[in-house]
């Protein structure tokens, strides 16, 4: 087949040139405390949603975006992005680094959890202890995993009563997933807490058009199956959207079988997800959201040798509701926005025989409740206004005679704390060439007090050359958790804040019609008054630095061939120790080539390096820690789509193709070559 460019090929590259011309009129303004052992014991919218119903949308961070062809998304820079300013926005008028991540690209994938689709995003590193349903962490620009936001559907999801507040995102399937938003660099002007390392925004599917859904199957290595029951549709005022999933494995040993652990550590979950959106008027839309799942998860004592355990489990459960009005005030010229959302999880760890018996319960909740106010003052300016108020909450009991008698119990009862929030935020467009956002927030802690952030992000476009000059600088904080706050013995009621400042600067060049684009981004971040276990206590202790760069490419060949290639270089600095911050890759880079080899046969194929990195092993013997170097390795993915009619898509793929020997943490089992199979019907 021959394969014809997209557009013609320039001779040579675009040189910049400056701006002398002048500007037309203006236009609308359209060691992480998640990780095993770290701490005591004791303790979407759918893409294709219809946001019109509501006269000039442009809230939230459950706002709509634009529907996905199945082709990569990003090319123009017109996609809708909704996380990087809380407003729904062409992405070539939003300086931060955003990656958004589609349902056809996790389906090409063929990635079953959201660390899977998450671990060729630039900036990111991906942590799993063990197999589907392990421990599973994330770090952006070298932040710690508790200093990344995690949002769901726009409903902050970090789980209060782990010990630094962070999210696991082991049990998370993606069936229910439209996109995902990943904002890199300091966002605590529109998130507050938690988000010093960026956000992450998995928004969820929402029905549309007559009633439709789909079936779908699968299975493949480590005895693994899975299955999906989806459907949705909208009709007047309504709309509605429903699944299921069910995900078994038997897995692998968590504790890594090099270290001569055999017993296989098993996963069984199901996730459900309902949404319903009633739209009486074009001025008003509520939409309620209920998602939850319930997982069994089997594990090990630990990583490294001898930590095989055939009686260990845990079980997680969590339970997401979330209500979410809109008004449409002055022909859209103001909009007002209220949520309510209410999260909690359950999760508790059980070890059953006598002489090693462990029983412990974690216990979490968020309460919150929102209030935006977006007004177009003019063409060329939108201003938000927000006022927010939330509620965590956790509670613990620990159990163990692991080591016979005198056994030992902890019960941390039911511990509360709030945090008020006002923010306001300029979005500025003039003569679609110059963007920015500008925001400061206060927030009021009932422990710690206040700690004020504040954000500067313009963007300069040269439609001469098609060039996007961007950059960014802010300030970012991370509250104290529940845990740290108020657990017996170790907690802190004296804790500040963690405490962040981060820039960056870069450009977006566009060539060949907009067939290519490459984006190089330098970035720095600052952390200071971090905090760690120290002297039987938690403690602000430390200072950190990260600096670096990403780059990303992606090139419509042709019609059937599309590429993309990103690299990611971190430097990363432990003040105190001068050590590199554990887990971080200095170097990181993931190729990727997409072919559509027929009307019906679409083939894929991707390679993920990351680099050496050092981590730190817990000897039981001298209760002392040391550091150890994890190698580098690279990993392949093949992945075919097959459609056997309009209706049934058959689909396969192969990850780790060559059987790559690798660990993501000290001690802990990755998976070997691996094989997947399954069905789509739609109806």
């Amino acid at each position: 087949m021959t394969c014809r460019t997209a557009s013609t090929l320039p001779t040579c590259l675009v040189v910049l040139l400056s701006l002398s011309a002048g500007a037309p009129r203006a236009r609308g303004a359209g060691q992480d405390a998640n990780s095993p052992a770290a701490a005591p014991a004791s303790g979407a919218t759918d893409a294709n949603a219809p946001a019109a119903k509501v006269a000039a949308p442009t809230t939230a961070p459950a706002a709509t975006a634009p529907a996905s062809d199945g082709a990569s998304t990003g090319w123009s820079g017109q996609e809708i992005v909704v996380t990087a300013t809380r407003l729904a926005t062409p992405l070539r008028e939003v300086a931060s680094s955003v990656t958004v991540i589609t349902a056809a690209d996790i389906e090409r994938k063929g990635a079953k959890t959201v660390a899977q689709a998450l671990r060729d995003v630039p900036g990111l590193a991906v942590t799993q202890t063990g197999p589907t349903g392990s421990v599973t962490t994330v770090s952006l620009r070298g932040a710690k995993t508790e200093q990344t936001k995690v949002l769901i559907d726009g409903v902050a999801v970090n789980d209060p009563i782990s010990p630094g507040g962070g999210f696991n995102f082991g049990n998370l399937l993606t069936e229910d997933v439209e996109r995902i938003e990943v904002v890199r660099g300091p966002q605590s002007v529109l998130y507050g807490s938690d988000a010093i390392g960026g956000v992450i925004n998995i928004i969820l599917k929402r029905g549309k058009g007559k009633p439709n859904g789909y079936v779908k199957a699968w299975a493949g290595s480590y005895h693994t199956y899975g299955e999906t029951v989806a459907g949705g549709g909208s009709q007047g005022w309504l709309d509605y959207y429903a699944s299921v999933t069910r995900l078994d494995s038997r897995g692998f040993s968590a504790a890594a079988l090099r270290d001569g652990n055999h017993e296989r550590d098993g996963f069984g979950g199901t996730s459900y997800m309902t949404k319903l959106g009633i739209t009486p008027s074009d001025k008003f839309e509520t939409t309620m959201l209920v998602k939850g799942h319930a997982n069994r998860i089997e594990t090990d004592d630990g990583g490294g040798p001898g930590q095989d355990d055939g009686d260990r489990y845990g079980k997680d459960r969590e339970l997401l509701l979330r209500v979410e009005p809109r008004l449409s005030l002055l022909d859209g010229r103001w909009e007002q926005r209220f949520a309510f959302s209410h999260v909690r999880n359950r999760r508790t760890d059980n070890d059953d025989p006598a002489g090693d018996r462990i029983r412990s319960v974690f216990n979490g909740e968020r309460t919150k409740f929102e209030w935006q106010h977006d007004l177009r003052l003019h063409e060329t300016n939108t201003l938000s206004v927000g006022m927010e108020t939330e509620e965590q909450a956790g509670s613990s009991m620990y159990f163990s005679d692991e080591y016979g008698p005198p056994y030992y119990y902890d019960s941390f009862p039911r511990t509360a704390m709030r945090t008020w929030g006002w923010f306001v935020q300029d979005k500025i467009n003039i003569a679609d060439t110059f963007f920015t956002t500008a925001g400061v927030r206060l927030d009021e802690h009932d422990q710690f007090g206040r700690a004020v952030t504040w954000r500067l992000a313009p963007a300069l476009w040269i439609n001469q050359t098609q060039t996007k000059l961007k950059g960014a600088i802010g300030t970012g904080f991370k509250a104290p958790s529940v845990y740290q706050l108020f657990v017996p013995i170790y907690g802190n009621r004296s804790l500040s804040p963690e405490e962040s400042l981060g820039w960056e600067a870069g450009f977006e060049q566009y060539f060949c019609n907009k067939a290519l684009v490459w984006e190089v981004v330098y970035f720095e971040n600052r952390f200071t008054d971090l905090i760690d276990f120290s002297a039987s206590r938690y403690n602000n202790v430390g200072q950190a630095q990260t600096k670096g760069v990403e780059t990303s490419a992606k090139w419509r060949l042709c019609k059937a061939v599309e590429l993309s290639a990103n690299y990611t270089y971190l430097h990363s600095l432990d003040e105190q120790t001068h050590d590199d911050l554990i887990r971080r890759p200095r170097h990181k880079f993931s190729v990727g080539v997409e072919y559509r080899a027929t009307e019906r046969l679409r083939l894929n194929t991707e390679v993920g390096f990351v680099g050496g990195r050092d981590d730190l092993v817990f000897d039981m013997a001298t209760y002392a820690t040391s550091r150890v170097r994890l190698a580098k390795y690279a990993v392949w993915r093949f992945g075919a789509e097959y459609d056997v009619c309009r209706n049934v898509t058959l689909f396969g793929n192969v990850d780790n193709a060559f059987n790559e020997q690798y660990e993501d943490a000290s001690g802990y089992g990755t998976p070997g070559l691996a094989a997947y199979t399954g069905a789509k019907v739609k109806f």
